[in-house]
């Protein structure tokens, strides 16, 4: 696992909110979402849109996840950050997906820099501090939203992915994830939607004082100082 990364989980912690962060001070609180894949094919969920559509991202596609929440941790005692963050995705990812445990026996963190994502609740900006985990399934599991968040769950093939339906973090994640593995159609088609969303994304970052998400075509170094980037996260 990426050493960055690791060190910056045990740096995190259950704020009195009720989500994670390193710092009750910090301006961004903790995500993971989960690149479950089989077969060519990964897992998609389709966000809601909220009521009176204040929601930014309602009716756009991500990956099943969301918040790390402390309450999401099923024993009375106090959880270490890394098991917190992994019971509350596999919580998630079974209400946005049915993904069980026994669907999803082993995830782990997939090696990204960090992603940070915004929306706006009654008009003040948030900030979430993304985690992308993955998994390879068995086998093509069926799947199901139980969550009134989700309105939607499917599964995307990796040839015929629709990058201008997807969350500009989702979309960042995904083309990273993937961008190895695409066919030459497929990374034309992607590299617009892509470049905006990671423009996006690094504009987010340096209100976090995080250092730019790189393209994913961008070449080995931009790419490995952002997985590193981590341990700059405060």
């Amino acid at each position: 696992m990426n050493t960055a990364f690791v060190h910056f989980v045990d740096r995190c912690q259950g704020q009195a909110d009720g989500f994670v962060a390193t710092s009750p001070l910090a301006r961004w609180r903790l995500g993971a979402v989960l690149m479950a894949q089989h077969a060519g094919n990964f897992v998609t969920i389709r966000k809601s849109p909220a009521d009176g559509g204040t929601y930014e991202f309602g009716g756009l596609h991500a990956l099943p996840g969301g918040m790390v929440r402390t309450g999401d941790w099923p024993g009375e005692e106090e959880a270490a950050a890394p098991a917190l963050v992994e019971a509350s995705l596999r919580a998630r990812v079974l209400k946005e997906a049915s993904l069980t445990s026994a669907a999803i026996p082993a995830i782990s963190f997939c090696g990204l820099g960090p992603v940070v994502s915004s929306y706006s609740v009654k008009g003040q900006a948030r900030f979430t501090l993304i985690a992308p985990y993955a998994c390879p399934l068995e086998e093509r599991a069926s799947l199901q939203a139980d969550d009134h968040s989700v309105d939607d769950c499917a599964w995307v093939s990796c040839a015929a992915i629709p990058w201008e339906r997807f969350a500009p973090a989702n979309r960042v994640i995904v083309a990273h994830r993937l961008w190895a593995i695409l066919a030459d159609c497929e990374r034309e088609s992607a590299r617009p939607h892509v470049a905006r969303s990671v423009a996006q994304c690094t504009r987010w970052a340096t209100l976090m004082g995080l250092p730019a998400v790189p393209r994913p075509w961008d070449g080995p170094e931009p790419i490995e100082a952002w997985r590193n980037a981590w341990e700059a996260v405060g």
